[in-house]
């Protein structure tokens, strides 16, 4: 929503959400919150999307700022940036989550809209960092699109070869409909259900004879 549509709202039933935080306040924040990090298994910060990486510059200093205090640092992106953004943002990260939407590149125009080369090349850059932080690659399973065992395969292979031990797969997620039917618009997924636990178990066990470690639903 775009901010003059805000300003001429007369009626008020528009406003703007969220706030404008400069690293220093952030950081402020963040420390509240010190005594549930130290007593948790890795707990700490994780920055998410939007993708961070869009405000790199922002991002980099909240990483570099929490490492040196000793707080654990994760952050959610698509991988989709400049190759020395993303090189740059894994010097103070601890774990990197990244989604693989689909390991065909025309199935992957297809289904987003980009190319999936700058990701995969990304990854590839990782395997190369030399004090690499740990990586989760995640898969959202969307219903025949790459849920399939041949993709399952394939992505497997990909994350071996970079050097990756563990893939998630994330379920398809029927929330979503509601937002869309509330919105007046069309869903091509309306009807469609979350993979029956026997294609989980099926799918999560080719990941398992590649040596991999599997979670099913963010469970890392």
């Amino acid at each position: 929503m775009c901010g003059r549509c805000i300003e001429v709202c007369n009626t008020g039933a528009l406003k703007e959400v969220g706030q404008r935080l400069s690293v220093d306040s952030l950081i402020q924040h963040i420390e509240k919150y010190r005594v549930f990090y130290d007593n948790s298994d890795n707990g700490g910060i994780t920055l998410s999307g939007g993708d961070p990486l869009f405000q790199p510059e922002f991002s980099m200093e909240v990483f570099k700022r929490c490492t040196d205090i000793g707080i654990h640092t994760a952050m959610e992106t698509s991988a989709f940036v400049r190759e020395d953004i993303f090189v740059k943002s894994l010097q103070y990260l601890r774990l990197l989550l990244v989604d693989i939407k689909h390991m065909d590149d025309n199935q992957h125009r297809s289904g987003v809209g980009v190319s999936n080369q700058v990701i995969l090349n990304n990854l590839r850059l990782y395997a190369k960092y030399k004090c690499k932080p740990n990586c989760v690659i995640r898969i959202p399973l969307i219903p025949g699109y790459n849920d399939d065992e041949d993709n399952i395969i394939k992505s497997c292979e990909f994350v071996r070869s970079i050097g990756v031990r563990q893939i998630d797969l994330l379920p398809f997620n029927i929330m979503a409909a509601g937002k869309y039917r509330e919105l007046g618009i069309n869903w091509q997924y309306t009807g469609k259900e979350s993979q029956p636990l026997e294609l989980l178990n099926r799918l999560s066990a080719i990941v398992a004879s590649f040596g991999l470690q599997v979670t099913i639903g963010g469970l890392w």
